[in-house]
C-alpha cells in the first residue's frame, strides 16, 4: 500500500473516531454502511441549518470517509483469497458510493473505484487459497495487479483525496 493511501486511510479512521466520540446534537444510529459480512454503524445528526455531521465533523466528511473506508474494504479478504462473488460485491459497492462524494471529488473517486475494480476482479480470479502459499505464477500476477494501484493515477487521485479530507474534515 502506497503511503497515499495509508495516509487516506489514518484521516479516514481519525474521522470515525472524532464521529464517534463527538459531542451533542439529534443522533440516529439507523445509518449503516455494510461491506460484505462487516457492518459500520456511525450516528447521523441534524444540526441546526441542516448541514448534519456531529462533533463538528460535516455530513459530507462521514459520507466521504465511509465510501472510501467500504472502497477500500476489499484488502480485508485479499490475503485469504477472495471469491469472484465477493469481488463482485466489492466492485457493485464501490458505484454504489459514489453518489455519497462531493462532486469535486467524483473524478478522483472513479479513478480510485476503477483502479480498485480491476484489482479485487484480478485477486479473485488467481484463485488464492487461505493458508495455501501463492504459486509462483499468482505472484507474478499479483504483482502486476499491485502495480495498477501505484500508477500515477491512482497515486494522484488518493493525493487529492487525502488533501480534501486534512482541508475539510478536521474538527477544530
Amino acid at each position: 500500500m502506497n503511503g497515499h493511501t495509508q495516509k487516506a486511510l489514518g484521516t479516514m479512521m481519525v474521522v470515525i473516531v472524532l464521529v464517534a466520540c463527538g459531542p451533542g446534537g439529534t443522533t440516529d444510529s439507523s445509518t449503516t454502511t455494510t461491506a460484505m459480512a462487516t457492518t459500520t454503524q456511525v450516528p447521523s445528526v441534524t444540526q441546526p441549518g441542516g448541514t448534519g455531521g456531529i462533533g463538528g465533523i460535516s455530513q459530507a466528511c462521514i459520507d466521504t470517509a465511509q465510501a472510501f473506508i467500504g472502497a477500500m474494504a476489499g484488502f480485508s479478504t485479499v490475503i485469504a483469497g477472495m471469491t469472484p462473488a465477493q469481488a463482485e460485491a466489492y466492485i457493485t459497492q464501490l458505484g454504489d458510493t459514489t453518489d455519497k462524494i462531493p462532486a469535486e471529488l467524483k473524478d478522483d473517486f472513479e479513478v480510485i473505484s476503477q483502479s480498485l475494480g480491476v484489482f479485487y476482479e484480478g485477486i479473485a480470479d488467481m484463485g488464492m487459497q487461505a493458508g495455501v502459499p501463492m504459486t509462483p505464477a499468482q505472484i507474478a500476477i499479483y504483482s502486476e495487479l499491485a502495480e495498477k494501484l501505484e500508477e500515477e493515477s491512482f497515486e494522484e487521485a488518493m493525493e487529492r483525496l487525502t488533501d480534501w479530507f486534512e482541508t475539510n474534515c478536521s474538527s477544530s
